[in-house]
């Protein structure tokens, strides 16, 4: 052998012997996670099964029972200001209010969320 190829050879060796003898203080010290012994069964992934959907026919959030909830005054009808600032019906009420008299009646509501697909 030639001295090039000895210290090509000599060059390759010692990093790997340094990997080993790493290797090796590792596991001496513990600082290692011991594989499955050979009759351990293998760890499979399993899943979550999903959560039930919900119905298809759901009730549009403003129901009756939220109509005569939104209705505070229990006059039959919904003003605008018996609706909050962030409330979807305050901010459509021109639109939602079909005859233009100020009021959403229960009809009015229920047309305009079929309206919005709601």
């Amino acid at each position: 052998m030639n001295r090039t190829m000895q210290t090509l050879l000599l060059a390759l060796t010692i990093p790997a012997m340094a990997m080993l003898a790493a290797c090796d203080r590792e596991a001496a010290e513990g600082d290692y996670e011991a594989a499955p012994a050979a009759d351990t069964p293998p760890i499979v992934a399993t899943t979550r099964p999903e959560a039930p959907m919900p119905p298809e026919a759901t009730e549009p959030e403003t129901d009756a029972l939220a109509f005569t909830e939104m209705d505070t005054n229990q006059d039959g009808g919904i003003a605008m200001d018996e609706l909050s600032d962030d409330d979807m019906l305050h901010q459509h009420f021109s639109v939602a209010d079909a005859d233009g008299d100020g009021m959403l009646s229960e009809a009015e509501v229920d047309q305009h969320l079929a309206d919005m697909g709601m």
